[in-house]
């Protein structure tokens, strides 16, 4: 098995990236442009009648968001690997290097992604409220089954591939930086997807028709648990578009523009993994099951999400 993380190793030597030549601390972003595509158009009287400054800034904050999500991702997958030590010294030599290999970049993408928030709050000149769930969430994922842990990190790493080629392609004038930053974040991610299956395939070898079942569940728990996340992250993105540009909404108009900002992120999300060719292929060699459950999985994180009441 050790060999099989041979391939890895070289493609990570390869594409390995500095966090400084990639973001430094005193970068200016451009805050003219938008960072994530927003699904919705300036000027709806439905979301408040923002103008194109005020979406602007909203897609500022979408990306802080979802940078936020990544960055506590990135602490679970940290534990989690962690708990692969000690391995075998003699036996396991390639798979030490790799695990080491994907330890280290999982705790700079944190660091990059950590630095972006910095680095957007001093460009704007303003405190970002930012949820402070990482350690929580981390121990809610971490107490799960060994195998529904990595299913997550699989469906985790390679949406992280639909999120640099759906903006890269999106038409949208973007922010440079921030494609550049998810650019490289995939280069490394790409390859903690190979390790990711390789993992996924040993704990379905060794487990019983019963510990697939847990899986499962727990996998779907799983998701439940991100898409909380997400709420959190968006509450935050509302109270900072209010607090920084001052914009006055009527309950309704909360609604409707909260009920966007989390289909924007589901979609980059949950529905990202969900229908990557890769996580949906995976699944289908490992042989769950789990590919005919998808529909209903996805289909549960299609209803608006109604954290206010209607007036």
């Amino acid at each position: 098995m050790s060999d099989s993380y041979l391939p890895s190793i070289k493609s990570s030597e390869k594409t390995a990236w500095v966090l400084d030549e990639v973001l430094s601390p005193t970068y200016n972003l451009d805050l003219t442009k938008q960072f994530i595509p927003m699904p919705i158009k300036a000027e709806n009287k439905d979301h408040g009648n923002l103008s194109k400054e005020e979406m602007c800034l909203l897609s500022q904050l979408n990306a802080s968001c979802y940078t936020y999500f990544i960055e506590i991702v990135e602490r679970y997958i940290v534990d989690l690997v962690m708990g692969q030590f000690p391995l075998k010294q003699t036996e396991e030599k390639n798979r030490i290097r790799a695990m080491s290999r994907f330890l280290d970049e999982e705790v700079k993408h944190q660091q990059l992604f950590e630095r972006f928030n910095q680095v957007l709050e001093k460009n704007l000149n303003q405190h970002l409220i930012v949820p402070n769930n990482g350690e929580i969430f981390a121990r809610k994922v971490m107490a799960k089954s060994p195998l529904s842990i990595w299913l997550l990190t699989l469906h985790t790493e390679v949406m992280t591939h639909f999120h640099y080629t759906f903006l890269f392609k999106s038409g949208v004038d973007l922010e440079p930086k921030f494609l550049e930053i998810l650019k490289f974040h995939w280069m490394e991610e790409s390859q903690h997807v190979k390790i990711d299956l390789l993992e996924v395939n040993e704990l379905v070898k060794s487990s019983s028709e019963a510990e697939l079942q847990q899986a499962l569940k727990d996998y779907v728990e799983l998701m439940k648990l991100v898409d909380d996340e997400l709420t959190a992250a968006n509450v935050a993105v509302m109270q900072n578009l209010k607090s920084i540009a001052g914009v006055k909404l009527s309950q309704q108009q909360e609604i409707n523009l909260m009920d966007n900002l989390m289909q924007s992120s589901r979609n980059l999300t949950i529905h990202a993994g969900l229908r990557h060719s890769t996580f949906i292929n995976a699944i289908k060699s490992f042989n769950l099951g789990l590919e005919a459950k998808l529909p209903e999985i996805s289909k549960m994180f299609e209803a608006p999400v109604r954290i206010f009441k209607a007036a």
